[in-house]
């Protein structure tokens, strides 16, 4: 069995074998694994798009997750935390090392947002927020009792209310 290949290109036909692939050097290359999303734009187009997305994360944690996404070279993110600095700083040993990139490198970071008020109320991404968003990174921040069942439904059912208020036409949450 030969090896099949992604590529970002249209397979070439030789003419001996079938329209799906084409062999060069005993190597089967299929059609159907070029990266294209479903209006056709190969990967390349998509990784050009994508760099000019910009991410709201929300609910951070330590920040670990954000840094990755900037330290993969792409820094159009804002990143939110619940609590303040000094409690993230606190609460979350590595969160130094993270926090340091984003203030750094990232669009923006601000603590004390709550998920559950984005587009409203006062602050940075509340009721005089005119930033819209591509894609919308829920980190689903948990609420830590045994007995918080309902209080995370809401949490998300409350969020997701309020995350449309930031998206940009298209945007997604995640």
């Amino acid at each position: 069995m030969r090896p099949r290949v992604c590529l970002t290109a249209s397979p070439q036909r030789t003419g001996a074998e079938p329209p799906s692939c084409r062999y060069d050097a005993g190597v089967q290359i299929d059609p159907g694994l070029l990266l294209q999303d479903t209006l056709g734009a190969d990967l390349v187009t998509r990784c050009l798009n994508a760099g000019r997305m910009h991410i709201l994360s929300v609910g951070s944690g330590d920040g670990s997750q954000s840094a990755a996404v900037v330290q993969a070279g792409h820094p159009r993110i804002t990143a939110t935390f619940f609590d303040s600095r000094d409690t993230v700083l606190a609460k979350y040993p590595s969160a130094a090392t993270h926090l340091e990139v984003l203030e750094r490198d990232a669009e923006a970071v601000h603590f004390g947002v709550d998920a559950t008020a984005l587009g409203s109320g006062p602050g940075p991404l509340g009721q005089s927020c005119t930033a819209r968003f591509d894609v919308i990174l829920f980190y689903f921040p948990l609420i830590e009792r045994c007995s918080a069942v309902a209080s995370n439904r809401d949490l998300v059912k409350r969020f997701l209310e309020a995350a449309p208020r930031l998206l940009a036409p298209g945007g997604q949450v995640l």
